[in-house]
């Protein structure tokens, strides 16, 4: 590893996902030295050294796409999580509630601008009054948004305060991830001297297994099979996957999921 990966894992050094961290700068770094070995081969020709220089590249992309998978895995789990975070539809049955914010909001609108944002960023009644109808009724003025924004965070915190501690966290940590992992993506192209719309459009279809290899398993203790689509309706549809196609492949929802991705 060259001396700036090593101070990037060094910063990294309690981050709970260093070692995968270190494998992506690794895979660029190995891409570099792969690079330099195919430019010093005086027995390739020009052609030779372009396509050599494609299949490492190629295979770089991949062992890059398979170490960054936990980064990957940790925005949707972030997705998922943020998805989770959202503040219930107010109980129209509660009369005695909706009568409440009614008055809170009469109150807010006689107030300045200052005062009005103090109560609704620290009593959550005041926000859960702004919040159920227009903010006109609670007497905000069009440059007073912000008001709005901040009553729907300081709910949220109220109903979701360690969910959104948590969330707080996983941000940091997915943050820095993605961080090191785009240098090392970065690292590829400047390495293969490609501009960035030829690079992206070279490694977008590896990285997102675009018309991937449609792999199937019939149970748990079954091998993973693909499905030779050109073979439909014959016995020979389905055959033992390489390992290679197991690593490239996807287990498509349904026979409209794959040719769906053939035809965009």
């Amino acid at each position: 590893m060259n001396l700036r990966n090593e101070q990037l894992i060094e910063r990294l050094k309690a981050h709970p996902m260093r070692g995968q961290l270190a494998k992506c700068l690794d895979v660029a770094e190995a891409f570099s030295q792969d690079c330099e070995r195919v430019a010093m081969n005086r027995d390739l020709s020009e052609v030779g050294r372009a396509n050599a220089l494609k299949t490492i590249l190629q295979r770089a992309v991949r062992d890059l796409r398979d170490a960054r998978k936990p980064v990957d895995d940790l925005r949707k789990t972030l997705e998922t999580k943020r998805s989770a975070v959202k503040s219930p539809p107010f109980d129209k049955t509660d009369l005695v509630g909706a009568l409440n914010r009614q008055e809170l909001r009469a109150a807010m609108r006689g107030m300045d601008t200052a005062v009005r944002a103090g109560l609704i960023t620290t009593d959550p009644t005041f926000a859960d009054a702004l919040l159920e109808q227009p903010p006109v009724l609670s007497g905000l003025t069009p440059n007073e948004g912000f008001l709005v924004q901040a009553a729907q965070e300081a709910r949220l915190k109220t109903l979701f305060g360690p969910q959104l501690a948590e969330i707080a966290e996983l941000e940091s940590t997915l943050n820095e991830a993605a961080g090191i992992a785009a240098v090392a993506r970065n690292d590829l192209q400047t390495k293969a001297g490609m501009p960035q719309l030829e690079f992206d459009a070279f490694a977008t279809p590896i990285e997102q297994k675009l018309r991937a290899p449609w792999l199937v398993k019939m149970g748990d203790d079954q091998p993973v099979l693909v499905v030779q689509y050109e073979k439909k309706g014959s016995t020979d549809l389905h055959r033992h996957a390489t390992p290679d196609e197991i690593r490239d492949g996807k287990f498509y929802a349904s026979e409209a999921e794959y040719l769906a991705e053939r035809a965009a």
